[in-house]
């Protein structure tokens, strides 16, 4: 009995280092996984690209776009093969260049004068991220649509000369990728690179008014219609924090 013992301490002894290691590469592939629901939390630079950034005045979809700030929300739901599921909102906010501020473009009786671009996305689509010990590496391609308003849609009733704002909404397209650091098992930073792409547009409609009489006839102002469309493309730069979310 008293071998038998000693031939059990000896072989507990011997597995030991085995079961210890065995639990340590457990716990590294835990705290790695993606697996789970991530927020991301990032702002940076956006830089005007194509028809958005152009000063042409003789192109519809010029933009006048100067560089501008980005801030964005971004939820992941992770599945466990490393991909899941984004929903990401993103606000946009370009000025315009100040060449444009005194240009009439057709529609309007009134120059563009000064302001900004200012979008909204609300996107979904699939995304990767994955691991590699204390390195994430991300990418994502997304679809949904923009909200935006600026100078460029506004419209002057023909009647009365009176300006008025609109919004513009259109489908949206973004793809993009990133790289971070894993500073705990639930926060990681990251840096971040995307292209987005929107297309905006506004229908306003202004019926016959009533503008005046001439000899006792009603004098009325003939029927328009605005139809403004944009293409909004930029090249966006960011810092992000991520949490992941316990559960």
């Amino acid at each position: 009995m008293m071998v038998m013992n000693k031939r059990f301490i000896l072989f507990f002894l011997l597995i030991m280092p085995f079961i210890a290691s065995t639990q340590q590469t457990q716990t590294v592939q835990t705290s790695s996984s993606t697996k789970g629901v991530f927020l991301d939390a990032s702002a940076g630079l956006s830089l005007p690209m194509g028809a958005y950034a152009s000063i042409d005045k003789d192109n519809d979809q010029s933009g006048f776009s100067s560089s501008g700030l980005l801030a964005q929300l971004t939820c992941d739901w992770m599945g466990k093969k490393d991909f899941g599921l984004a929903i990401q909102y993103t606000f946009q906010l370009n000025s315009l260049k100040n060449t444009s501020k005194d240009s009439v473009f057709p529609g309007m009786s009134v120059p563009l004068g000064s302001g900004n671009w200012s979008n909204h996305y609300i996107m979904v689509g699939p995304v990767y991220m994955k691991y590699f010990k204390k390195i994430l590496i991300e990418a994502k391609a997304l679809i949904g649509v923009i909200i935006s308003t600026s100078p460029f849609f506004k419209t002057v009733d023909p009647a009365f000369n009176t300006v008025s704002s609109n919004t513009g909404t259109g489908l949206a397209f973004g793809i993009g990728a990133g790289a971070g650091y894993r500073v705990s098992s639930k926060v990681t930073l990251k840096i971040n690179a995307e292209y987005l792409m929107g297309t905006p547009k506004i229908n306003r409609q202004y019926g016959a008014q009533v503008v005046g009489d001439t000899n006792g006839a009603f004098v009325y102002s003939p029927p328009i219609n605005f139809d403004t469309k944009k293409v909004v493309s930029s090249f966006n730069l960011g810092l992000s924090i991520i949490i992941k979310i316990p559960g």
